[in-house]
């Protein structure tokens, strides 16, 4: 193939000349436009011919291109409306989208009636045939609450239709001027769109034609993305085919014009354009610049938009102030707008979710991702962000001037007031000389012309302290203290103990020495180093830095709480789970004892104490401690929102221990949505939460939900680090998955697995209980040799040996194959010795149940069976929200046993 782009289908240029003569031709008569078309084909045949194209039924030239070109593959729609197409009843048409006629069907049902968006397309030729095929697929594949969904498709006389969810709603700027959106607002519903077109990429979806009457917004504030369609003719890999530059120019990006192939660069470009539709009330004029125009500028935003809001009274943003409107366009959002509509795709934002992303940050005032920002930028969001801190610690650092002048002017009346008062004053003065100095190195301008990290930033502080402070202990020491436990947050354990290993020691050579840091900081390193050795030494460490604590002054009382949590995980991971426990009340109480200003410190005791209840299968005390937190009203604020959601995550830990299976999946389900919402749907700890959902779905009986779920983790890569061993336990899962599902897929699955579960990245829990699944594949499917190796294979392996619950599940499935190799008396064996041990758990009683039950039915011990086989249903059935297999398997097996009762 050529590596030569194809014509463009029109020009910047060309095209801004085919606007102004379709706005004449289209209101003059037929006489007068023919005379006018013979001659401008005098002058520009080309000109003329496209001119012919484009008023062919005088279409509207501003919203209809792509759906005209379209028409040019296929015959001309049908205007006689079917009275059906498949289960569907046609009601009205309600429009012409991409390839053919919209209509308003609805399907009956006994018990529902559903209403549906039907597309009915055109023509029925082989290569129409094609492209609905494909645009089928890739719908069917787009499941997302933002895209319009894919109900179902078929054909009828020849001709293919699909159908769509049914949206009754507003186009997008209809909705948000009816609604009076502040521009804040619009800016909340446009990231609706682009999550949808976050979705799509993903899929491997390029929409091309994204543009304001793409997008409806129901009732409910929910923005709908329609007609992927388009994106589908667009990507039948033929270079030449028209169809594959089809686009509203309006809309389209540079290299669109160009006649170039789209790629997601070219929906952002599109995303940019409406966005500054939606800020402004106006479409901006990017055609007049031409297929290779210069980058615009945020002041050329701003100077656009007021002035057609000053000339216009239509303007869609008419109720904002011009200024206000100015001030926009000029500040971060043009900035974003700018980036995103940028004449060269590598120049635009790498991805949808670069945007979502600097969107985000503008929402909350936080600095955006782009270029390199001064410091009085960056201080500027922080202020927008946090008003009334800011305004406090202003005022707090004003006192401390004020109040070290004051010291010293009273200094005349008392020498050794005035010896304090200068002493204190000092110590202010080298703090913010000191922050100043450490805060004036992360401005490009007065630093290194970069932008400095936080970890830079921390380096710098902590070489200034040793160099400009290193004979004032007592500033020194705090700073060092502080930045300590900013390093414990951010897992940094190599600077944590550099840093207060020297905070312990420059602690001790000021004339009053600080109980609180040489207890915090002496049990936190000791904590440390219980982490590498597990020593009982280290242990004792952190005990008498406890006591330390104890007896120092009430304000000490915090790094008391902390290190007891640290002592109380410690205490857990040696064995000793009671003082564990103790130690971990102990710490949420003090912190609760502290108030507001400790809440944070407070709920995150109470979900590692929640934590450590579930890890100890105490799951009432888990669920009592996560309701308890998720009481207190921190958790409903924007800086709690994010414990919230790991509380919830505790709580449905707790249900799913107590049995409450379904409360625990929808709690599941409301941790998945708040953390996708805040970290994105494929961030590693989303996926945990939607692996656990998984095993919930598994339990329910939910099985089909489940294996999609799991196959959509298998998939799709984490967004962030994950540890591999996360996806061979989903690969484990899926597993078991299949197999409670009866399907084939189970024993292909079976080798890739043990690969895996086994290999040099595996785990010897996960290998073990793939290796007994193999087993019971083999049992099921009667291959007796190949059953009694994988036994064998088992009965060696070490994990196995050292697991009560495995050891379990390998004696019953050795009393399956006995039974199924007809050695009923090897196999009662087998079974009274599994029914001694003890522990026994309801899924592992039901099992034995059900085996003791299918061997009395092969000894034709029918009563027994059918005693036997109902508690085994009893049990297995009882979470259940939906059948499978085993279930129909049992009731199968009763079924015979009661037609042949003893």
């Amino acid at each position: 193939m050529s590596d030569a782009s194809p014509d463009p289908l029109f020009s910047a240029a060309r095209w801004g000349e085919l606007r102004k003569l379709l706005g004449e031709l289209t209101d003059a008569s037929v006489d007068e436009r023919n005379a006018r078309l013979l001659e401008i084909t005098g002058e520009d045949a080309n000109l003329a011919a496209s001119l012919h194209e484009l008023l062919a039924d005088l279409p509207d030239t501003d919203t209809q291109g792509p759906e005209r070109v379209i028409e040019r593959l296929v015959q001309a729609p049908v205007d006689e409306m079917p009275l059906r197409v498949g289960p569907f009843r046609l009601l009205h048409r309600i429009g012409a989208g991409g390839m053919g006629l919209v209509y308003l069907a609805e399907r009956e049902q006994v018990d529902f009636v559903q209403q549906v968006a039907l597309k009915l397309l055109d023509g029925g030729s082989a290569s129409l045939s094609r492209l609905a095929a494909r645009e089928r697929r890739v719908l069917a594949a787009l499941a997302h609450p933002n895209i319009t969904a894919f109900v179902d498709a078929g054909s009828l006389a020849g001709r293919a239709w699909m159908a769509m969810e049914y949206v009754e709603g507003e186009p997008l700027l209809d909705y948000c001027r009816l609604t009076e959106l502040t521009a804040r607002e619009r800016v909340g519903l446009f990231d609706q769109v682009c999550s949808a077109v976050v979705h799509a990429h993903a899929q491997l979806v390029v929409h091309r034609d994204l543009k304001p009457s793409n997008i409806l917004v129901n009732r409910a504030g929910t923005a709908k993305l329609l007609d992927f369609g388009i994106a589908l003719i667009l990507d039948s890999g033929e270079e030449t085919e028209p169809a594959t530059r089809v686009f509203t120019p309006e809309y389209a990006a540079p290299e669109q014009l160009r006649g170039e192939r789209a790629s997601t660069a070219t929906d952002i470009h599109a995303l940019g354009l409406v966005l500054f539709e939606l800020i402004a009330g106006q479409r901006l004029p990017t055609l007049d610049r031409g297929t290779n125009a210069r980058e615009w500028r945020p002041t050329e935003l701003a100077r656009f938009a007021t002035a057609e809001v000053e000339k216009t009274s239509a303007s869609d943003f008419r109720h904002a102030d011009p200024n206000a409107l100015r001030k926009l366009l000029r500040g971060d959002l043009g900035r974003i707008i700018t980036h995103a509509i940028n004449p060269r795709p590598q120049d635009r934002y790498a991805s949808v979710a670069s945007l979502r992303d600097d969107l985000a940050r503008w929402l909350r005032f936080r600095p955006l991702g782009l270029g390199r920002p001064r410091m009085s930028y960056v201080v500027g969001r922080f202020v927008r962000r946090h008003p009334l801190g800011t305004a406090l610690a202003t005022l707090g650092a004003i006192s401390i001037i004020t109040l070290g002048c004051l010291a010293v002017w009273q200094a005349h009346a008392k020498s050794a007031e005035a010896e304090r008062a200068k002493i204190a004053f000092r110590q202010s003065e080298a703090t913010r000389d000191f922050l100043s100095s450490i805060f004036l190195s992360a401005d490009p301008i007065m630093g290194k012309g970069t932008r400095v990290t936080v970890d830079e930033l921390l380096e710098k502080a902590r070489e200034r302290i040793a160099t400009r402070l290193a004979n004032q202990p007592d500033i020194a020491a705090d700073l060092l203290f502080q930045i300590g436990n900013v390093y414990v947050s951010k897992g940094n354990n190599t600077a944590v103990r550099e840093t207060l290993g020297k905070a312990i020691a420059v602690n001790r050579r000021r004339v009053q020495p600080s109980a609180t840091i040489e207890g915090s900081s002496t049990a936190r390193l000791a904590y440390l180093d219980f982490l590498d050795s597990r020593s009982a030494g280290d242990l004792q460490r952190i005990a008498s830095a406890i006591a330390g604590l104890r007896s120092a002054a009430p304000s000490g009382r915090d790094g008391l709480a902390d290190a007891l949590g640290l002592y109380g995980n410690a205490l857990y991971n040696s064995g000793h789970v009671d003082e564990a426990v103790l130690a971990e009340v102990e710490s949420a109480g003090i912190f609760e004892s502290l108030g507001d200003e400790s809440a944070p410190d407070y709920l995150e005791a109470m979900l590692g104490l929640s934590d450590m209840y579930a890890s100890l299968e105490r799951f009432p005390e888990t669920l009592s401690t996560a309701e308890k937190a998720l009481a207190h009203p921190f958790v409903n604020t924007e800086d709690g929102r994010s414990l919230r959601n790991e509380l919830l995550g505790e709580r449905a830990r707790g249900l799913m221990g107590v049995h409450s299976y379904r409360e625990a999946e929808a709690e599941m389900a409301e941790v998945v949505e708040n953390g996708a919402a805040t970290l994105g749907f494929e961030h590693s700890t989303v996926r945990y939460w939607r692996y656990r959902r998984v095993q919930v779905l598994d339990i329910l009986g939910r099985l089909e939900e489940a294996r999609l779920e799991i196959d959509k983790l298998l998939d799709v890569p984490a967004s962030n680090d994950e540890q591999p061993i996360a996806q061979i336990a989903r690969l484990v899962t899926r597993l078991a998955i299949d197999v409670q599902r009866r399907s084939a897929d189970a024993s292909v699955e079976v080798g890739p697995t043990l690969d895996a579960a086994c290999g040099a990245v595996g785990n010897p829990v996960f290998c073990a209980r793939t290796r007994l699944v193999a087993a019971e594949l083999a049992i099921r499917e009667r291959h007796s040799d190949i059953a009694s190796a994988a036994l064998e294979v088992c009965g060696t392996d070490e994990a196995i040996k050292k697991d009560p619950a495995l050891r379990r599940r390998l004696l019953l499935l050795t009393a399956r194959q006995s039974r199924v190799s007809g050695e009923f008396d090897a196999a009662r064996t087998q079974l009274e010795a599994l029914q001694s041990q003890a522990g026994l758990a309801d899924e592992e009683r039901a099992h034995f149940n059900l085996e003791q039950g299918y061997l009395a039915l092969a000894s034709h011990e029918n009563r027994q069976a059918i005693e036997a086989m109902e508690r085994a249903r009893k049990i297995i059935s009882g979470p259940l929200v939906e059948r499978t297999p085993i279930v129909d398997e049992i009731d199968d097996a009763l079924a015979s046993a009661r037609r042949n009762p003893d």
